[in-house]
């Protein structure tokens, strides 16, 4: 049996975890897909850390539109813990 693999998605401006359900449905049963609420910080880079502090020591990361945006600035902040990128429409 695989480990488990979390995947932490970031969702557009104004959408929620609920963007990603469909998606999730259809991942393999040892991906552990997960959504950070992004709160109401007023910068990339301090979404980016409240991201950090509530995820994984690893994790594929996952964004969709300004989400795509704010992965790159997690990844920025952190590469080492970023094990791999699901960049959409970004």
């Amino acid at each position: 049996m695989k480990p488990e693999v979390p995947l932490l998605w970031l969702p557009g401006l104004l959408c929620d975890e609920t963007l990603f359900q469909d998606v999730n449905k259809e991942l393999p049963n040892w991906v552990a897909p997960f959504t950070c609420d992004l709160g109401a910080d007023t910068s990339m880079q301090a979404l980016a850390s409240k991201v950090l502090d509530n995820a994984p020591d690893s994790f594929v990361l996952g964004g969709l539109s300004m989400g795509g945006i704010l992965a790159f600035e997690v990844f920025r902040q952190a590469p080492q813990r970023v094990k791999g990128l699901i960049l959409m429409d970004t």
